[in-house]
């Protein structure tokens, strides 16, 4: 992946290549093609993020309850005071009618003493003087005590309105918290059941040019050697060039800082020449790399080009490609560009091309194909040009390979050694592949290929034996393929070498131009390994061009032994981790079959296989989520990526010495040779069950564990259920820090909060449960042992090397291929989660932008999906350096993978 960068004369000058700008240099259809991409490929959202949605959901939920609720108390106070209105209204009236009635009573009353009284003068009675004041007094004392009544009546009206409305409020109030409370237990929930941070913490690398707290205390990126992504490492900045590490462009000229040192502008000017913006000075550019050559001229000066051999096996074993196959690319437009490949007749001789049949070529990502661009031969020098205008993957190519009536062929060399067969028929098998799985792919392939193709078929054990000639009768094809059930066999050993000679001959002449592919299914090894025979099938197989796909079956195969074979003919290596696991490779082949393209989901965005562990996430992982225990208070989510990659490699250990850690922790061994399941290699892993996590998980189910009014000390403790559970479950409880935050409420919640004395308790940290490893039975034990084992792996450099994406992205991405490509589910780390690495997906565009698939035992249940940007690094010694920088949905961290000595 080397790029050279030569000057206007041709000469080296050691410059790498500026970063492709992500900011104001970038163009509209740039930035809208990368964040296409980024927004489709990025589906399975980031903890962080989802964490985010839902907290925002829960948030949006609460505060259209609150203001339901709100409206609900309005409407009830409301009512309240209408029916206090009216009740004061019918006390009125009433009060009303009785002084009315008491007054009538009185005139009545009145009239008869004036009666009696006339009565009396009449007959010559005294006069009544003194009662009539009694009569007075009685009045008043009447109207008094009515009035009184009235007011008694209204007070007691409003205090029975004020109680209403008061426990109105305080119902609702109760409710309002058990919505914060309901959102308060989905965090501690998340951060007790899902780790975010695993038992590894990140670490710089000791080839940091600066130190963490040099980086904390600038604000700076402690997981990037260049923080601001502008081409030029911190360090550089700071000690050489002057430069804000916080800003790609210092200058303010829209020319990235990196961009102006390699092409010796300077970056603290906006013209360097005092006369004309650096952003459009002009230079004629040349780059070279192996046999090709690119003339770029008049292009801007401080341009990020890029030509660099493509490793793409399908594309690069199509018929005619004569050399190797380069990415082309640069950011900045351009009108005039010059390609430039040499060639050998030795090359020539090789793909068996008349020199004068060459041309370039640009694979079409769109078609599938190859189309030629108008092309100049010189004989004399030995090379062919081309002007072109687009960036992309060229090719010298032989015109003589455009040819209409071209088919693929497809020939099966199948395993058929008694390793296969059940032991009753061949003593010491490993039972592979005791019901003829590998006979039902070959079949099923065919069937998927259709009849587009050619097909034939061989058996090998310690001798080839033909099966049916390459032939276009598909049935035919098939039947003999499934004869080989019933034959009586007799074993005699593994020879693969003579095998994939033999079976390279059973294809057409190779003067052709058709597709050939060989698919080999083995379980293993040759019995006699002789590198010679090994080295002489391989080159059968290039001299015929014939592609090899080599599938190996079981967990204990030699996984170099077979990538190597797929690797030297353009092929591809794939791992079937047991006889049920073939399925999962008919979908790989046939992306292989077109060039290794991919479309990205819900989009049009295309992409191209870089490497491919073969590990299926749904089916191939384990059957649990990762977990807490005593040993990984954090999570332990390290050692159950160690116990995958081992598992799925076949390289998992029944028992294991203990060790030290580089702190001096010591680390016990384990044995789980007696337990059923672990020790079969061709159980999937999702079956295998460890008993302590169904308490565990059982506990995990459990609703309303923490009881928010027991708040002791600042710390949130587990409701009397919950705690009598974990006790009888043998689970262990410890305390975690918990960042408390009251959401926001409106000032008339604060204001019902206060008169109902109804406030939400803070809290600084919480009961969380831990598996006890002390408290489990001997199977749970040894296999709790198994996976601290691998978690304090990363904590002794003897056992690993690691590899940070972002100071050595070189040696990083190059562990990572070689671990896929070998059929490994690399152990990597984002940010404080480890994980397993299992595909890695090229833009069809931008060769320096990947999609690495990923299984997270957080997330089991789905891919994770993670973007990395290459970006180069200058500094004065390495010129071709670079950086990866890791996005999962919308959050950076370090990235960093971990390979197992």
């Amino acid at each position: 992946m080397d790029v050279k960068h030569l000057s206007d004369n041709n000469e080296n000058n050691n410059m790498p290549p500026e970063e492709r700008p992500k900011g104001p240099t970038l163009t509209e259809e740039e930035i809208q093609r990368r964040q296409a991409a980024e927004d489709a490929l990025d589906r399975d959202l980031s903890a962080a993020r989802t964490k985010r949605l839902k907290e925002e959901a829960i948030d949006q939920r609460r505060r259209e309850a609150t203001r339901k609720r709100e409206e609900e108390m309005m409407e009830k106070a409301a009512k309240v005071k209408e029916q206090h209105d009216k009740a004061q209204e019918r006390a009125a009236e009433a009060a009303a009618r009785k002084a009315e009635e008491a007054k009538k009573e009185t005139i009545d009353s009145g009239r008869g003493l004036d009666r009696t009284e006339n009565i009396g003068l009449a007959s010559g009675a005294s006069s009544p003087g003194p009662k009539k004041v009694r009569h007075g007094e009685t009045q008043k004392r009447f109207n008094s005590t009515l009035d009184s009544i009235t007011v008694i009546r209204m007070i007691a009206l409003l205090i029975i309105g004020v109680g209403v409305m008061y426990a109105s409020a305080f119902i609702y109030m109760g409710l309002e918290n058990e919505d914060v409370y309901d959102a308060i237990d989905a965090q501690l929930t998340g951060q007790s059941r899902i780790t975010s941070d695993s038992s590894i913490e990140y670490r710089m690398p000791e080839s940091a040019g600066l130190s963490a707290s040099e980086k904390l205390d600038r604000n700076l990126n402690t997981g990037l050697a260049d923080s601001d992504k502008d081409g030029l490492s911190d360090e550089y900045e700071i000690n050489v060039s002057g430069t804000d590490p916080r800003n790609p462009d210092s200058d303010g000229d829209s020319v990235y800082d990196g961009a102006e040192v390699r092409t010796e502008l300077d970056p603290l000017k906006a013209m360097t020449d005092g006369a004309t913006p650096d952003g459009k000075l002009l230079r004629n550019t040349i780059i070279s790399e192996g046999t090709a050559a690119v003339h770029l001229y008049n292009s801007p000066r401080h341009a990020y080009t890029q030509l660099s051999v493509n490793n793409n096996n399908s594309i690069k074993g199509t018929p005619g490609v004569v050399g190797e196959i380069y990415d082309f690319y640069t950011n900045k437009s351009f009108e005039d560009c010059e390609l430039t490949f040499s060639y050998t007749d030795e090359e020539l001789a090789a793909s068996k091309t008349d020199k004068t049949a060459l041309t370039v070529v640009r694979f079409d990502a769109d078609k599938l194909d190859f189309e030629p661009v108008a092309s100049e031969l010189d004989s004399a020098n030995n090379t062919v040009t081309a002007h072109i205008t687009r960036t992309g993957i060229y090719s010298l190519f032989n015109k003589a390979a455009f040819v209409p009536d071209k088919k693929t062929e497809i020939f099966f060399l199948i395993d058929n050694s008694g390793s296969m067969y059940p032991e009753a028929l061949c003593k010491g098998s490993e039972e592979n592949d005791v019901e003829f799985k590998r006979l039902d792919f070959a079949v099923n392939l065919i069937d998927k290929v259709g009849t587009g193709a050619n097909y034939g078929a061989a058996e090998f054990s310690g001798n080839y034996t033909p099966i049916v000639s390459m032939s276009d009768n598909i049935d035919e094809v098939k039947e003999r393929i499934n004869d080989i059930r019933n034959q009586n066999k007799f074993f005699s050993g593994t020879e693969i070498a003579g095998a994939i000679t033999s079976a390279v001959q059973e294809f057409g002449p190779p003067a052709g131009f058709n597709r050939k592919y060989l698919v080999l299914l083995t379980d293993g090894m040759p019995s006699v390994y002789v590198p010679e025979k090994e080295q002489a099938a391989i080159k059968a197989a290039k001299d015929a061009g014939v592609t090899i796909f080599t599938i190996g079956l079981g967990k204990y195969i030699d996984a170099d032994y077979l990538y190597n074979i797929a690797e030297e003919t353009n092929g591809q290596f794939f791992q079937a981790s047991n006889a049920d696991a073939l399925e999962n490779i008919y979908s790989k082949i046939e992306s292989f079959m077109s060039y290794n393209q991919v479309t990205f989901e819900d989009t049009d965005q295309k992409g191209f296989i870089v490497a491919d562990s073969g590990f299926n996430v749904l089916k191939d992982g384990i059957g649990y989520a990762n977990f807490r225990a005593d040993f990984a208070p954090h999570g332990a989510d390290v050692g159950i990526a160690g116990f995958i990659r081992a598992y799925y490699r076949g390289e998992l250990a029944m028992k294991a010495d203990g060790y030290k850690t580089d702190e001096g922790r010591d680390i016990p061994g384990y044995d789980i040779s007696g337990i059923e399941g672990v020790t079969d290699g061709k159980t999937d892993l999702k079956d295998v069950e460890i008993k302590a996590l169904r308490a565990y998980n059982e506990y995990s189910r459990r609703d309303n564990k923490w009881d928010y009014r027991s708040i002791k000390g600042g710390t949130l403790q587990y409701t009397t259920e919950t705690r009598d559970f974990i006790q009888e479950a043998g689970l262990m409880v410890d305390i975690m820090p918990f960042k408390f935050t009251m959401p926001e409420e409106t000032s008339f919640i604060q204001f019902l909060r206060t008169i109902t004395f109804n406030k939400v308790k803070p809290f600084e940290q919480f009961e969380y449960v831990l598996i006890d490893s002390t408290n489990c039975d001997e199977e749970d034990t040894q296999i709790l042992n198994m996976l601290r084992w691998y978690c304090n792996i990363p904590n002794c450099k003897s056992k690993c090397n690691i590899y940070d994406f972002g100071y050595e992205g070189d040696k990083a991405f190059e562990a990572l291929f070689n671990e896929l490509s070998t059929g490994s589910p690399a152990v990597i780390t984002f940010g404080g989660s480890a994980m397993n690495a299992v595909r890695v997906v090229r833009d069809s565009e931008d060769p320096n932008i990947f999609i690495l698939d990923a299984y997270d035992s957080n997330f089991p249940d789905r891919a994770t999906k993670i973007t990395l940007t290459r970006t180069p690094i200058y500094d004065s010694e390495n010129a071709d350096a670079c950086q990866f920088t890791a996005v999962r949905g919308t959050s950076e961290e370090p990235l960093r993978i971990i390979t197992m000595d």
